[in-house]
């Protein structure tokens, strides 16, 4: 006596109730529940049996009737394979609980997983969990007013000017007019079920989508419209995994993954369906593959993607024209009348330059993408809202000024754009003596006041820098690097722009243009503050400041290699000098430590003494060092360059007071001081080798001093 929905909760439930079971199930109660198993499996394949028979007779009973399946019947079929297949989930698991796989049996995780089959409702239902700009019960908001509406405004049968799709044999107001249209609709639980049994029928294209385009219906880029299978729908388009190939003979194909519903006056009814949230909820999967979201201008965007493509291939047709037409007529019929797209036309054509801005709290409007400011500026001009050419080109040129700004990342350089044109000439620039006047400057460091080798580096860097200068004053000339111009190959480029323009005006664009746009780009990386700043007209001072950042380029370059020959030499000096006056290091008493500060009026308590070996952290103990007992935090890079360095030198000698001089050479040289928990790598141990002889005799030095402290 039940019918087919109930059986299937009767299956899920008995389901459940097995595998609560086999979670608790004793070992002398496992034969019980595979009793009962097999009793529920028995069932389960009878009911199973009966409905692939159904699904198998209602395929041929509809194949009979016609050659194509209208929106109910493809909600029928739908739900019964849907059933089929949750079904067979189930037989699954009973299966394998009359079978001995009982859950007790398994790990948590695995039994969690297991559970979670007598649970399952079907993968629709999983996602409409995951919804985020539309849920289930928005959905059916959505679907109960377009019915309302529907009964409110009956579509015309006669006279319709649409296009068939090529597989199904239906056009968009077919679908709409069938018989059983509303039953199909309300058996729709989600949008899930609208979109894979609702098609939309409308003109074959190509998209290219990104990751943008997911969340911004504007980035999506028509790269093709099908010629031969002018019409299809995206039913059919789904049922090839959301990609047609269709083929058009000598081994070519038309690929073809969304559509674009096209009207004319005559199909102006369909008006109230095509701006209703529920095609829209259609036309946001169509064009962003999200169904997820309503996207209520996902249609306006596919229409001026498909304007744009159109306007720029460049190449005159009737094809092309005709397809224009097409597509301006919907957007006139669509939209003609919509106050915020009115609004729109009159902010580009009076201040071209804010209808271009991407977003700003104080305008209403934004500007997504510059496919909707060209979309306006070819409404405006083809219904002669702007008759003056000269205005139509201004337009053009904020869209264009606004694409500069957007089009090419900072990551490049503007200079990366420009080439000097002189590179021989200045290649050819003797530095030579002002390498050698920096070389005797820096021939003595130590006089020079350099607490470390970075800070000499430096010097030597900027001085070699100083000196490159004023050879700049040498006529730099920069020209274009075009390839970089051209080289963006999204929906917006400037091949696309200039076709745009010419079509618009019958002229080339002015490429003295695109160094003006550039450079405003470069210097206001903000979409507002590019459209409400000046453009600096000034393409000479232009190039000179971008010549000038070239040629520091360059000489960057030449200062590196200069550098490389200079350092080399000039830090050989510094290192020498640095190891002859660190010889001798001497630790110092207390009292030499206040008759010091006393003198230079110091406190005595900004040193840091290391108590191992009564030096100190923060400061140099080389008598012959210019930075004698001077604190500083960085005397670690001071007197890292120290040649004969040892590590636990101080230390070995103040712990070993009655060892020989020669015994503490060895122990310092087998570093049996040092942390065993903490190695020290002995950087400069073949030169502490080298100079035994000498390193022994300051030992003696430095132990006498430690004896007399």
């Amino acid at each position: 006596s039940l019918v087919d929905s109930e059986i299937c909760i009767r299956d899920r439930g008995w389901v459940q109730q097995l595998q609560l079971s086999s979670l608790k199930v004793e070992t002398n109660k496992e034969e019980t529940l595979k009793t009962n198993a097999t009793i529920c499996l028995k069932k389960m394949l009878e009911y199973r049996e009966r409905l692939e028979s159904m699904v198998k007779r209602s395929v041929e009973e509809l194949n009979k009737e016609t050659s194509k399946l209208s929106f109910r019947q493809r909600m029928v079929l739908k739900q019964m394979r849907r059933d089929q297949c949750g079904l067979d989930a189930l037989v699954k698991e009973v299966k394998g609980l009359v079978e001995g796989n009982i859950l007790s049996k398994l790990s948590e995780a695995d039994a969690a997983k297991r559970l979670a089959i007598g649970t399952k409702v079907g993968k629709y239902h999983q996602n409409a969990l995951k919804l985020r700009g539309l849920t289930v019960e928005e959905f059916q908001i959505v679907k109960q007013n377009f019915l309302e509406m529907k009964q409110k405004c009956p579509l015309k049968a006669e006279g319709s000017e649409l296009e068939h799709s090529v597989i199904s044999l239906s056009t968009q107001k077919d679908v709409f007019l069938e018989t059983d249209f509303c039953e199909g609709l309300q058996m729709c639980e989600s949008q899930y079920d609208l979109i894979e049994a609702l098609p939309i029928v409308g003109l074959s294209v190509n998209l290219k989508r990104s990751d943008g385009s997911m969340i911004n219906p504007w980035l999506v880029q028509v790269v093709s419209i099908a010629r031969h299978h002018r019409t299809l729908d995206t039913v059919t388009i789904q049922s090839h995994n959301n990609f047609v190939k269709l083929k058009i003979g000598d081994d070519e194909e038309e690929e073809i993954n969304a559509v674009v519903p096209l009207i004319t006056e005559k199909d102006i009814d369909l008006k109230p369906y095509l701006n209703s949230k529920l095609f829209n909820v259609l036309m946001t999967f169509n064009v962003m593959q999200n169904a997820d979201t309503l996207f209520m201008n996902a249609y306006t965007a596919l229409l001026a993607s498909t304007l744009h493509y159109l306007l720029a291939l460049g190449e005159e047709s009737q094809w092309r024209n005709n397809l224009i037409d097409k597509v301006h007529n919907t957007i006139k019929l669509l939209y003609g009348s919509n106050k915020s797209f009115k609004e729109y036309l009159d902010l580009l054509v009076e201040k071209p330059n804010i209808a271009v801005v991407t977003e700003h709290p104080d305008i209403t409007s934004k500007c997504e993408d510059l496919s909707k400011a060209i979309m306006a500026l070819y409404y405006v001009w083809k219904e002669k809202i702007v008759e003056d050419p000269e205005k139509i080109e201004n337009i053009f040129y904020h869209i264009l000024q606004e694409y500069f700004g957007r089009a090419y990342p900072r990551d490049n350089e503007i200079q990366t754009f420009f080439h000097l044109e002189n590179v021989d000439a200045l290649e050819k620039i003797d530095f030579s003596s002002e390498i050698e006047s920096i070389q005797d400057k820096y021939k003595n460091p130590s006089t020079m006041g350099f607490y470390t080798a970075q800070e000499l580096k430096n010097a030597v860097s900027n001085e070699i820098m100083t000196n490159n200068k004023d050879k700049m004053d040498e006529e730099i000339k920069v020209t274009p690097k075009l390839n970089f111009f051209y080289k963006k190959s999204f929906k917006n480029n400037l091949i696309t722009l200039e076709n745009i323009f010419k079509y618009f005006t019958g002229k080339e664009i002015n490429k003295e243009k695109y160094i003006l746009y550039l450079n405003h780009g470069y210097s206001y990386s903000n979409s507002y503050e590019r459209n409400t700043k000046e453009v600096d007209t000034n393409i000479p001072q232009i190039l000179k400041k971008i010549s000038s950042q070239l040629a520091s380029q360059f000489f960057e370059t030449k200062r590196k290699e200069q550098f490389e020959l200079l350092w080399k030499s000039i830090y050989e000096v510094y290192r020498q000098e640095l190891t002859q006056n660190h010889v001798k290091i001497f630790p110092v008493s207390d009292k030499q430590l206040q008759d010091y500060c006393q003198q230079k009026n110091q406190d005595p308590s900004i040193y840091f003494r290391i108590e191992c070996s009564m030096l100190f952290r923060n400061a140099c103990c080389a008598p012959s060092c210019p930075f004698y007992l001077q604190p500083r935090n960085d005397f670690a890079q001071h007197i890292q360059d120290n040649q004969l360095m040892a590590p636990a030198y101080h230390k070995t000698i103040m712990l070993n007071p009655q060892a020989s001089a020669d015994q503490l050479y060895e122990k310092v040289l087998s570093q049996e001081c040092t942390e065993k928990h903490r190695p020290v790598v002995f950087t400069h141990k073949e030169n502490f080798i080298q100079h035994k002889d000498e390193i022994i005799k300051i030992i003696e030095e430095v132990k006498n001093t430690y004896n007399q402290l």
